[in-house]
């Protein structure tokens, strides 16, 4: 017995498994989207020399810089020591009423803290 392969069955099999790839790519992109923004809004806690996000406490040690990206409702994140990319739980942005007053408030704390914030930096992340 000899199998034959036929090459264009094979590229067409080919193509829409690639289409079906990129087709369950975006749908969970989606998902994952409309998840992240029916999520509750969550508290940021400064106290003394600490930081609390989503159940995770953050010393000024643990903390490498605090990046602000964009003037308009801006961007807030905490990258740790030993991260390059801000992880996606650390990533947030302050209510427009109390936008101005809270990241004056985490900058006078991370200056008496000296932890660096970089103001209108990109904030590199993932999703």
């Amino acid at each position: 017995m000899r199998f034959s392969f036929d090459t264009d069955n094979i590229l067409d099999v080919l193509f829409l498994g690639t289409r079906i790839l990129v087709i369950i790519l975006c749908l969970s992109t989606i998902v994952i989207t409309i998840i992240r923004m029916c999520a509750k809004p969550f508290t940021l806690k400064i106290q003394g020399d600490s930081l609390s996000i989503r159940n995770r406490t953050l010393k000024t040690a643990d903390i490498k810089e605090i990046r602000v990206q964009g003037y308009f409702k801006p961007l807030i994140g905490i990258i740790p020591v030993g991260k390059r990319i801000t992880p996606i739980n650390l990533v947030f942005r302050f209510f427009s009423e109390e936008e101005d007053r809270a990241i004056k408030e985490l900058t006078e704390w991370a200056n008496v803290h000296q932890v660096k914030v970089k103001k209108y930096t990109q904030i590199k992340r993932w999703v």
